[in-house]
């Protein structure tokens, strides 16, 4: 887990250094130094590793995919009738907690 942990935070920080460094190439000479260095990248994405690699891989995929998380909650709202007549012991359970854990997908409720 801190392997992952550690892999995700220096692909960030490559990821923003590229990014910047890319950007910097077109806008100033090559004598400028770097917009970050390793220290403030590190402070500043220190954070991240604190989090659940569960919980990062689903932040992750839900901000590469907005449209289709909304699109989610939308269906399973619209088709809770479907939902409510479960052909077993296991969709029991699992309609059951898809009605007790009421979700929005709006960015306010993330706060």
């Amino acid at each position: 887990m801190k392997m992952i942990r550690s892999l995700l935070l220096w692909w960030l920080a490559a990821s923003v250094l590229l990014v910047s460094a890319a950007h910097a190439q077109g806008t100033a000479s090559s004598a400028s130094p770097p917009p970050f260095k390793a220290e403030e990248l590190d402070a500043l994405l220190a954070p991240i590793a604190l989090y659940p690699d569960s919980l990062l891989a689903q932040i992750l995929m839900a901000s590469t995919y907005p449209l289709e998380v909304v699109q989610a909650a939308r269906w399973s709202k619209a088709n809770q009738s479907s939902m409510a007549t479960p052909r077993s012991r296991r969709s029991k359970a699992k309609a059951g907690m898809s009605a007790s854990s009421r979700w929005s997908p709006s960015p306010t409720s993330w706060k």
